[in-house]
């Protein structure tokens, strides 16, 4: 059976003809199909270096009427750029359109970059670069006169440099890379290209149809470069920092630069003698200052105030005011703990002072790092591994805290390499991140693990910062003109004096211990210095007196003898001594009653002293 027309098989066959209707198959070879002729518009793309810029791309048809429309002035161009903080601070994506009014053509591309220089400037600088490079895939071996071509963005900044591609950047441009490429484009253009602004978010304040086409178009391609950036977070896909026509590419330590060279520069410098400093003052070991995120670091000191970050500089480098280094130039300083007693009170002991009242508030701080970790939905394991290695205050090594055969040892290590202090002060290392970012993710997936981090970070520094607070609070909160060191003393030599019988002292003292004692505890300081100062001096006078009556550790206290010293007898008159009254009688506790009430009142009049940074009124 045979019929007119194309075949629709995909290989030619070779048969044989034999008897009853039956046709044996010889043998069988595919059919040559031509390839199709990619437009020039295709074809100019295609020979652009960095092909990873086109993987978004789509246009209708075969991509001819974009030379069409530019030769009838028909086309409607727009591009934009977007960045979120929120999301990522180090993603930056472009999206450009372009649309024929008299085919009803379009097309359309996204570009994804990521980049310490992120931010929405250099997104709009990104969608000019690609709108450029799309018009000149167009335009390249068109041989006649094209009109000029208008393009349109909501970018000032850009327009700007659209307008003036031969007016040379200044030394300190931000975003120099990604300029000198957009302006070299523009400038090397076979015809003239006009840039004009477009109002952005048009939508904001008119319905749609009230928009104009240019306006409709630019809250599209709004639209699509946010979803571009929310997709590229997603996935971890990004385009190639190398853009077809870049003519210069200035590389520091191995990376492209991509601000200003000046700026760039002393940053690499300060990144090598910080490098340099940190392994000299044995801080962070060279060898893994690379390891430790500093994105991260930076992004979490960026919004404290000059004085936090003046602390966090001295904590670090080891100058701050702790008694180890005051006692180089006030002699009445030890170089002891003011609290926990420890020989040699330095930066480093901040964290590992063993005080109970430390230890309180180290185990608050810890929990508010447990919340953070609770944020990003970290395992179990990883959690109680941080959380055992903050509590141990540095005794053990992360990796003593990890289970051997754990999956998380890397992170124990690369953790161990920094150390202790450098974990504790905010420097974590980039191995954390990676390791936390696919758990932040399962739950979130549009999550951002560099807020994320930042906030850890800023959890771990709070940790030091507290015991610094607490620590001075301690020595140096005044109160009523004392410290809360001082107003213990106060209290203890209060008691001290409470266990003096009324009867020891002479008969015009014995008002001193008929005092209220509950106003007494809970009045003014001052009235209980007053206080002490009588009973001493009553101590004293009763002591020339009558001779020793206290006990040894009252008299230890007054810094008098236990027996009276040696003197020249009396010639004038004789002396009387009343055997019925000894030189010395023992000490009797004053009643059980009146000691806890003083106690209870001086309790409760100290207690704010520790919990508060504000002077007790």
């Amino acid at each position: 059976m045979t019929r007119k027309g194309s075949s629709t098989g995909t290989n030619y066959a070779s048969i044989t003809y034999s008897q009853q209707y039956q046709v044996p198959l010889h043998s069988s070879v595919p059919i040559s199909v031509p390839s199709a002729t990619r437009s020039g518009f295709e074809k100019n793309l295609r020979h652009f270096a960095n092909q990873s810029l086109w993987s978004s791309l789509e246009f209708d048809g075969d991509g001819s009427w974009i030379l069409e429309g530019m030769l009838s002035r028909s086309l409607v161009i727009i591009h934009d750029g977007s960045y979120m903080k929120e999301i990522s601070p180090t993603i930056s994506s472009a999206a450009t359109m372009i649309y024929c009014t008299v085919t009803r053509a379009r097309c359309k591309c996204t570009w994804a970059d990521q980049s310490d220089s992120a931010g929405s400037y250099r997104g709009e600088i990104l969608g000019g670069i690609m709108t450029q490079l799309l018009l000149r895939a167009a335009a390249d071996g068109h041989r006649g006169k094209i009109p000029s071509v208008g393009a349109d963005c909501d970018n000032n900044g850009v327009v700007t440099h659209g307008n003036s591609p031969n007016t040379p950047l200044p030394a300190s441009q931000t975003q120099a890379d990604l300029l000198r490429v957009f302006k070299n484009l523009v400038a090397t253009q076979p015809f003239l290209v006009k840039y004009r602004y477009v109002q952005s978010h048009a939508d904001d304040s008119k319905r749609w149809k009230d928009c104009t086409l240019k306006e409709q178009i630019n809250i599209r391609v709004d639209s699509l470069v946010k979803k571009a950036l929310k997709v590229a977070h997603c996935t971890g896909k990004f385009i190639k920092n190398n853009f077809p026509h870049e003519q210069i590419w200035i590389e520091m330590g191995g990376k492209k630069i991509t601000g200003p060279p000046q700026s760039e520069l002393e940053e690499f410098w300060g990144r090598d003698e910080a490098k340099r400093f940190f392994n000299e003052k044995k801080i962070v070991p060279a060898a893994h200052f690379n390891t430790i995120w500093w994105l991260g670091y930076e992004r979490a000191m960026e919004r404290y105030p000059k004085t936090f970050r003046t602390f966090v500089t001295k904590q670090v480098s080891g100058w701050c005011g702790c008694n180890s280094k005051l006692s180089l130039w006030e002699e009445n300083v030890s170089n002891k703990c003011p609290q926990c007693g420890f020989e040699k009170e330095n930066s480093k002991h901040l964290t590992r002072c063993v005080d109970p009242g430390r230890i309180i508030q180290l185990k608050e701080s810890i929990e508010n790092v447990m919340d953070v970790l609770d944020e990003a939905n970290v395992t179990p394991e990883l959690a109680q591994m941080i959380e055992t290695f903050l509590l141990s205050q540095g005794r053990r090594t992360m990796e003593d805290c990890t289970h051997v055969h754990s999956r998380f040892l890397p992170v124990a290590i690369a953790i161990d390499n920094l150390g202790w202090d450098s974990f504790v002060e905010g420097r974590i290392p980039y191995r954390l991140i990676t390791t936390v970012e696919p758990m932040l993710r399962r739950d979130n997936p549009r999550g951002s693990v560099y807020l994320w981090g930042a906030k850890l970070i800023k959890s771990l520094i709070n940790i030091t910062h507290k015991q610094w607070l607490y620590r001075n609070s301690d020595v140096h909160q005044m109160s009523e003109g004392l410290n809360a060191k001082q107003h213990m003393e106060l209290t203890l030599r209060i008691r001290e004096l409470l266990s003096t019988k009324k009867d020891n002292l002479l008969d015009r003292h014995h008002h001193f211990m008929d005092v209220d004692f509950l106003q007494l505890g809970s009045g003014p300081t001052v009235m209980r210095q007053v206080w002490v100062a009588n009973v001493e001096m009553a101590i004293s006078v009763a002591k020339v007196a009558r001779g020793n009556f206290c006990s040894k550790e009252t008299l230890r206290l007054l810094r008098t003898p236990i027996y009276p010293i040696p003197t020249q007898p009396n010639t004038h008159a004789p002396k009387i001594i009343n055997p019925a009254r000894p030189t010395a009688r023992p000490i009797t506790l004053i009643p059980s009653p009146r000691l806890e009430r003083l106690s209870r009142s001086l309790y409760h009049c100290t207690r704010p002293l520790r919990q508060t940074s504000t002077p007790a009124t």
